[in-house]
């Protein structure tokens, strides 16, 4: 079975389901059941028997919902239970065509009610169609010729041949019906495979680094859905004084702050090969060592430095810190175990999460003005390449959730400073900065508002 003949399969077999749980249950029963009271004026004589017949198509209709209830028996038999119940209805219907005058009776009525109520109400398609009328309207058919009278003959053939012309144009509609639904449904598969591509291309343009965004779009990586990183390296950035900054300026200034800072962070974590993770508020969360590779430690001072330094450019623009409010950035950093991947049914969340993960937001509250904070895996690890820098060992033994002390490093960014160089294009005065490579750059603050101009250097 291809594709789409599963998926409108699939959705069948759950429409079936949800119209047994309400509509059949609440509904159709009892309303079949409440005819009762015409069986009383048509022929009282055969009323109890009549409603005992009623009685036992709900009980069927109950039961059939109890075990659709069931995944593995809703899959293999739907359609089976639909045709078994239209089956009885119908036929407890022409066992009352036949007691009751055959070609003459009004319970034909009902029967074309009944029947075609439970093809429409369950969709099914074509040939499901075809046999539930077959074993609805062929018995009636025989009903209607065998207890016709020499005087009604011609009234009992017209109702047979009606009932079997009934029975084929059903046929004829569902079966166009279903081609129509089979077309909706393919192109809903291949809309939602477009939107799907566009929505993850966009996604991955301000999460992923240009070079890992073409290797996945190339397949030469897959993204899974959730991956278990025995060494993932996850970080957390906080905004300094947020809540003073609210409460100083207006609600407004505060979330503009928040909003330019996760816009300036995440392509900063994009220029310095990090993947960027869901984040909320006003914190910043990202990836350091997707598919667990060994070049993240100049990655993360890279991007610890450089948006310390977007960060003060931000400030400056906004008019922040000219009216004397203490701000900045404070990092914090774990490596351990962590699942990392997609959350939710619309994969709109790439996340990762784990007891590293709220070390690392723990150990970033921890942290001081422009300060970063690593476990002591990470420091491990980083120390090979921050040699030089200002570092301050500590130990944490009150973090929520750790019930052991915590040993961690406390590190202070040295590569930021004005240079006492003057942009050749605006005047400005350019400031160090340090990229992935591990080089220290000249940059100029104002670069976003003409051609960039640096100055590379190998690292100090």
């Amino acid at each position: 079975m291809n594709t789409l003949e599963n998926f409108t399969q699939r959705s069948r077999q759950r429409h079936i389901f949800r119209q047994f749980r309400y509509s059949l249950r609440y509904v159709v029963a009892p309303f079949y059941f409440c005819f009762g009271i015409i069986d009383y004026i048509y022929n009282p004589s055969h009323f109890a028997f009549w409603l005992t017949l009623r009685g036992f198509f709900v009980v069927s209709i109950w039961t059939s919902f109890y075990l659709l209830r069931k995944k593995s028996f809703r899959i293999r038999f739907s359609e089976y239970l639909v045709i078994l119940n239209i089956a009885i209805a119908c036929n407890i219907i022409n066992l009352m065509i036949w007691q009751s005058g055959g070609a003459s009776s009004l319970y034909t009525t009902g029967l074309i009610l009944v029947s075609m109520t439970g093809i429409q109400l369950c969709r099914l398609d074509g040939s499901w169609a075809l046999k539930s009328n077959l074993v609805c309207y062929l018995p009636a058919a025989i009903i209607v010729l065998l207890t016709a009278l020499p005087s009604n003959l011609g009234l009992g053939i017209v109702q047979a041949f009606f009932f079997l012309g009934i029975t084929f144009l059903t046929h004829i509609f569902r079966t166009s019906e279903d081609v129509l639904t089979k077309r909706w449904t393919l192109n809903k598969l291949e809309s939602d495979k477009q939107l799907e591509t566009y929505r993850r291309t966009e996604f991955m343009k301000s999460h992923f680094p240009r070079k890992l965004r073409k290797m996945v779009e190339q397949n030469e990586i897959k993204i899974e859905k959730r991956r278990v990183y025995a060494g993932a390296v996850v970080g957390f950035v906080d905004i300094v004084g947020s809540t003073t900054i609210a409460n100083t300026l207006t609600l407004l200034a505060d979330w503009q702050l928040k909003e330019a800072f996760i816009d300036i962070a995440g392509k900063r974590a994009v220029a310095s090969n990090l993947i960027v993770l869901s984040h909320l508020g006003d914190g910043f969360m990202f990836l350091a060592n997707f598919n667990e590779t060994g070049d993240w430690p100049l990655n993360v001072l890279a991007f610890y430095e450089g948006l310390i330094k977007d960060f003060e450019t931000l400030n400056y623009s906004m008019g922040l810190l000219q009216g004397g409010l203490n701000t900045g950035l404070k990092f914090g950093i774990s490596l351990g175990p962590s699942v990392v991947g997609f959350l939710g049914a619309d994969q709109s969340y790439f996340t990762a999460m784990g007891p590293d993960v709220n070390l690392a937001a723990r150990l970033c509250a921890k942290a001081n003005t422009n300060e970063l904070v690593v476990s002591s895996r990470v420091w491990h690890v980083l120390k090979h390449v921050a040699i030089g820098w200002n570092t301050h060992n500590e130990t944490f033994d009150d973090l929520k959730g750790f019930h052991e002390p915590v040993p961690a490093m406390r590190i202070e960014a040295r590569a930021i400073g004005e240079t006492g160089l003057k942009c050749p294009a605006c005047g400005q005065t350019m400031s160090i900065t340090r990229n992935s490579d591990g080089f220290i750059d000249a940059t100029c603050p104002n670069q976003d508002n003409h051609e960039k101009f640096t100055i590379g250097r190998k690292p100090a």
